[in-house]
């Protein structure tokens, strides 16, 4: 066979071959219909073959056990005061507005303030006394967060059901005291007997960026419901400490069998009186926390002013 007739023969066959697979467009052959891979949507929204693994998810960020024995959904007492800038007036601090929750499902204490939506309290550092926080929603909306430790190691106090929180707006103007714990019920109030607590005060100036600390003692006779006691607050400002005086308990509000108590604080010589207002925490009473405000001279200007936060304190 010569070479030309077996070209010839190669060519046919190729055509036919093309022809018979629905090539060279002489034909309509089925098209060809790749195979489908079952996928899966992960949870950061990434779609992958069902034959892969999705990523591992990031462990959550985990709030501090601040009161380990609470492991069901809690809502706890709370009472606070937040300022929104310095100087502002005693009469416009934010007095609603705080609220603190355990959430068992994820383990995780939920702190709201009157400036700033509910958020996750996160353990970022911490030391003898505090858990510390960052809590951001936004760039110029962070709130440093710090927590007391309810512990007899804490250097400050040992406190069993009682916890309090400062913030103070990294970005912002606004500062905060609160006190939350474990209310104490109306039938675990002591009807007869007397008892003293004794506090830690902590607070602010509302003219300086002065820290306000001190003491205080509470006097309650559960069987006549009365209350009396004193105020001892201590300005730290610019590495100078001054003692600001003793303020007395007046006009206190408290009856028989009663979870909760306020009165007046009476220094001599200010310009006006101080106010206070609080519960007990624990089962029976056990220990105790209450907002405040008061009058104060700043040694500085000589002037007077205001200064406001909280108190906490156990049974002795």
């Amino acid at each position: 066979m010569s070479k030309t007739l077996l070209g010839r023969l190669l060519v046919s066959s190729a055509a036919l071959s093309i022809a018979a697979c629905g090539g060279g467009g002489g034909s309509t052959g089925p098209a060809f219909i790749p195979p489908t891979i079952a996928t899966q949507v992960c949870w950061n929204g990434a779609t992958i073959p069902i034959t892969e693994n999705c990523p591992p998810q990031p462990t959550p960020a985990a709030s501090p056990a601040i009161f380990p024995a609470i492991t069901t959904d809690t809502t706890f007492a709370t009472v606070g005061l937040e300022a929104s800038a310095i100087d502002t007036p005693a009469s416009a601090l934010a007095r609603d507005g705080f609220s603190v929750r355990y959430e068992a499902a994820t383990q995780s204490y939920l702190i709201d303030l009157p400036s700033r939506e509910e958020f996750q309290f996160v353990n970022e550092n911490e030391d003898a006394g505090f858990w510390h926080d960052f809590a951001a929603t936004g760039f110029y909306e962070g709130t440093i967060v710090d927590v007391s430790k309810p512990r007899s190691t804490n250097p400050e106090i040992q406190l069993s059901y009682t916890s309090y929180g400062i913030s103070t707006g990294y970005y912002s103007s606004d500062f905060s005291f609160f006190a939350f714990g474990s209310a104490t019920p109306a039938a675990g109030v002591p009807l007869t007997g007397t008892a003293s607590y004794d506090a830690i005060v902590r607070g602010r100036p509302l003219d300086s960026f002065g820290r306000i600390d001190g003491d205080a003692t509470f006097q309650f006779n559960f069987g006549t419901g009365t209350l009396s006691g004193h105020f001892d607050p201590i300005l730290e400002h610019d590495g100078v400490v001054t003692d600001l005086g003793t303020y007395n308990f007046v006009s206190t509000v408290f009856g028989v069998g009663s979870p909760t108590f306020s009165g007046g604080l009476s220094l001599a010589g200010a310009p006006s009186q101080g106010a206070f207002d609080g519960r007990f925490t624990g089962p029976a009473a056990e220990e105790l926390m209450s907002r405040w405000t008061a009058p104060y001279r700043n040694p500085s200007t000589q002037q007077w002013n205001e200064m406001f936060g909280i108190m906490v304190g156990k049974k002795e």
